[in-house]
């Protein structure tokens, strides 16, 4: 199965720091994977088409991992921001804020926008990266390595949510859909 990566839609916030947040958190827990040097790809072409401008196909590109590059998601989840969104959520509701983000979270209180408003401003250093520790703790993240022969479908379990794929990976247009027999 193709691994789809899908451009040009605009989103809310626009990420680049919550993902290099994210990353620095990562890489302090060990693991290789990077979502701020990677790219975002799935085996659902209709989840990458929500990344395409309006949809868009044309926006649509297949995903060719190198021998050698890593595969990383969070298992059991979709998309590593609606995880984030709904942890806060749930740390603040329950009442299990860790001390050192306490106040960060209280002011956040869900919403990405905030938290990428005090990222780009560069507020509270100490507090987003213990808020990010704290949630990359709470997941269950998977990281594989693209085999030499190229192969990695095996190694996915047939997860279809968000893989981010750091290391080399070409990309190329996607083909049409095969349309389906007729009855």
């Amino acid at each position: 199965m193709p691994l789809y990566h899908g451009k040009g839609a605009e989103t809310y916030p626009r990420g680049p720091e919550i993902d290099q947040m994210l990353s620095d958190a990562l890489k302090r827990a060990g693991f290789a994977g990077s979502r701020s040097k990677g790219i975002f790809v799935t085996l659902d072409r209709e989840y990458a088409l929500d990344y395409c401008r309006n949809g868009d196909p044309a926006g649509l590109s297949v995903a060719e991992p190198h021998p050698g590059a890593t595969l990383s998601w969070v298992e059991g989840g979709s998309h590593m921001w609606n995880a984030l969104h709904n942890w806060l959520y749930k740390v603040r509701y329950e009442g299990r804020v860790p001390r050192a983000a306490a106040n960060l979270i209280s002011d956040i209180q869900g919403d990405l926008g905030v938290l990428d408003v005090y990222l780009t401003r560069k507020r509270l250093r100490k507090q987003t990266d213990a808020l990010a520790d704290a949630f990359v703790r709470s997941l269950r993240i998977r990281e594989v390595t693209v085999e030499a022969d190229g192969s990695y479908e095996h190694l996915l379990d047939g997860f279809n949510g968000e893989i981010w794929v750091t290391g080399g990976c070409d990309l190329r247009p996607a083909p049409a859909p095969e349309a389906s027999p007729a009855p």
